[in-house]
């Protein structure tokens, strides 16, 4: 919970402003999930920083991953990032060999001790 909250206040203390996005587009994981991961970060740097360290040869788009048939997501906790800005991902998993159904992702979530996102959900409000 002091996650959570130390995480709302960062991303408050970017005075009002909303939160910086983006995402390293569709792929499939070593375990075969195919997945899509968002992420946003409290300023540019933050959201370098968030990329590097996520998906560092992937291309990143500015927008958010595919709706579509996504199964549902996993909402990481806060990150810190070089420069001292905050940063939080979600998972998204769709469809695949590995991962079936929304129950699917909730496990995946509960063994991360991540937060489960509804697959019409995203990031909490900044």
């Amino acid at each position: 919970m002091k996650t959570w909250a130390l995480l709302a206040l960062t991303l408050a203390s970017c005075g009002g402003e909303a939160a910086l996005q983006g995402n390293c587009g569709r792929s499939v994981a070593p375990d075969g999930a195919a997945l899509c991961i968002d992420g946003r970060a409290t300023s540019p740097a933050a959201l370098d920083a968030v990329h590097e360290g996520t998906c560092p040869n992937a291309p990143w788009s500015s927008s958010s991953c595919p709706r579509g048939d996504r199964l549902g997501g996993c909402l990481t906790g806060y990150i810190g990032t070089p420069e001292g800005g905050a940063g939080q991902l979600i998972f998204w998993y769709y469809p695949s060999a590995t991962v079936q159904t929304e129950a699917d992702v909730m496990n995946r979530c509960a063994r991360f001790d991540e937060m489960f996102v509804p697959a019409d959900g995203g990031f909490p409000p900044a």
